[in-house]
């Protein structure tokens, strides 16, 4: 058959909310998170990869829902990518990354130390996406437990000046 039957072959939310500072994300994603777990009747905590130290403004939620919450503050790549390992072992079944874009930046600056460049170059690009998406996008969007992402949205501008 050219047409299959729809089939949920990976049946874990992966959400991910961009916005400014204050908008919301954090509630939200929590709020998510909790409806999840409610949803799939977990039994385990939520845990939370908090680079905002947010948490602990979200304990008062998690307690009335009478659900643990779990943090690991850091804005390091490689500490989300332990705790994606930790989740994939099963220390829970729902994650929120609280924010993605710091873990990014930070992301980005190591690898700018390491190469010894003051800039990232067009072809460090050719390094850097790879690495990202084999170490932090499939994962993401493969791995057997729910996420709730949140990302800072922000502008970024620069200014070249040139000779004609």
């Amino acid at each position: 058959m050219f047409f299959m039957p729809a089939q949920n072959t990976k049946p874990y939310f992966k959400a991910a909310l961009e916005g400014f500072a204050g908008s919301g994300k954090t509630y939200t994603a929590a709020l998510i998170a909790i409806g999840i777990h409610k949803r799939i009747k977990s039994e385990k905590p939520i845990v939370m990869f908090d680079t905002e130290k947010a948490a602990k403004f979200l304990k008062p939620l998690f307690a009335e829902a009478g659900i643990e919450l779990l943090v690991r503050e850091s804005k390091s790549f490689a500490d989300l990518a332990k705790a994606m390992a930790l989740m994939r072992e099963g220390a829970s079944d729902v994650l929120i990354i609280d924010s993605i874009t710091h873990v990014r930046e930070e992301f980005l600056r190591a690898y700018q130390i390491k190469s010894g460049h003051r800039r990232l170059q067009f072809q460090d690009w050719g390094i850097i996406k790879p690495t990202w998406k084999a170490e932090f996008s499939d994962p993401f969007v493969n791995d057997p437990y729910h996420v709730i992402m949140c990302g800072r949205a922000g502008f970024e501008y620069e200014n070249e000046v040139g000779r004609l």
